[in-house]
């Protein structure tokens, strides 16, 4: 209803790849533990071609009421145990490239 169609319609015709679904939509609470319980969930579900959206920060910044949570997301997304999370569910990171709306 915000314009979603037509612009995956545009990307389509003038040759643009675009995800199909965005996870990691949450409350911004929960510290490492409940996000790393979100990541499972989110990709226990994953479809090819979803993006993940994400705000990890090395340090916290006292301006951002997201700080904490933030630098909780850097501490999981770093961690070795993400890397083992992708392998479980079979699936890779990929950046951004010229051909792709990201």
């Amino acid at each position: 209803f915000l314009g979603a169609r037509s612009l995956t319609g545009l990307t389509k015709r003038f040759g643009f790849t675009m995800n199909n679904r965005l996870l990691g939509v949450y409350s911004f609470e929960g510290g490492e533990p409940h996000y790393r319980e979100l990541l499972e969930a989110w990709f226990t579900g994953a479809q090819t071609n979803d993006l993940l959206m994400c705000h990890p920060a090395t340090i916290i910044d006292p301006s951002d009421a997201l700080g904490q949570q933030r630098v909780a997301e850097y501490a999981v997304l770093s961690g070795n145990d993400f890397l083992a999370l992708l392998k479980r569910h079979s699936l890779s990171l990929s950046v951004g490239r010229n051909d792709s709306l990201c």
